[in-house]
């Protein structure tokens, strides 16, 4: 029985490679494993060879846009530093400092979780979070900009924001949604992709990122996902853009 195992086990390999194009002669380079193999049992030199490339990846892609994108950043933290969030909860922080409703159970638990929370603004994550784990501690990674109830003048977050919400709706898809459930009324995740007859990953797409923009407000109904507009998101937009016009 090992046996067959492993010849199954060896069959699968052959299949596996031979679906990406490979062989195991045809695309082997000596001189390119010759070199690899150098590198791997001397970590001095392969460690010198990474951080050369990473330094000319910085260099000559990420330099300039850091250099673009660090007075909002700074701009950001700037701003929150002016809240205070000794009443807050947990959560409640959270979720003003990210802008989202933390409705997803499991980004909660780990937020309840760590031993420290460290949000980082970001001008490349658009209307999405991220996070990362660092010991005990997460990480949330999202979008610079400013705070809601906080004076502060920053136009180039402000532009950014208006970006990342007139972005949401210059695609004919989601305008169709936000008019068809402002027309009917709460539907399901279902009824929706049935009227516009979408398929499960445009309607899931789209319903993200219309909810992570926020004129969408997403909750559990029945085991469900069922989505309301939220007006005050979309006339909070159009004042943004005729505050930054003006």
């Amino acid at each position: 029985m090992l046996n067959r195992i492993r010849r199954i086990q060896t069959w699968g390999m052959v299949a596996v490679l031979s679906i990406a194009g490979l062989t195991w002669a045809e695309n082997i380079d000596p001189d390119v494993e010759t070199r690899a193999y150098a590198y791997l049992i001397d970590p001095s030199s392969m460690q010198t060879l990474i951080v050369s490339h990473l330094s000319q990846m910085w260099e000559k892609y990420m330099a300039a846009e850091w250099e673009r994108v660090e007075p909002m950043l700074l701009d950001a933290v700037a701003a929150f530093n002016q809240v205070e969030f000794d009443d807050m909860t947990l959560t409640e922080a959270a979720e003003f400092i990210s802008g989202q409703p933390m409705s997803n159970n499991h980004l909660l638990k780990s937020i309840n979780q760590a031993d420290h929370l460290i949000f980082v603004p970001s001008a490349h994550v658009g209307p999405y979070l991220g996070k990362f784990k660092y010991g005990n501690d997460l990480g949330i990674v999202f979008r610079a900009r400013l705070p809601e109830g906080v004076p502060y003048y920053a136009p180039d977050l402000s532009r950014a924001e208006i970006l990342v919400r007139l972005s949401a709706l210059a695609d004919d898809t989601r305008l169709s949604i936000l008019r068809l459930i402002a027309e009917e009324g709460e539907k399901r995740s279902r009824e929706i992709k049935q009227d516009l007859n979408l398929s499960q990953s445009a309607a899931s797409r789209h319903l993200t990122q219309l909810s992570a923009t926020g004129y969408l407000i997403e909750r559990r109904c029945e085991g469900a996902k069922c989505y309301s507009l939220n007006a005050d998101r979309i006339e909070d937009t159009l004042k943004a853009v005729s505050a930054y016009l003006s």
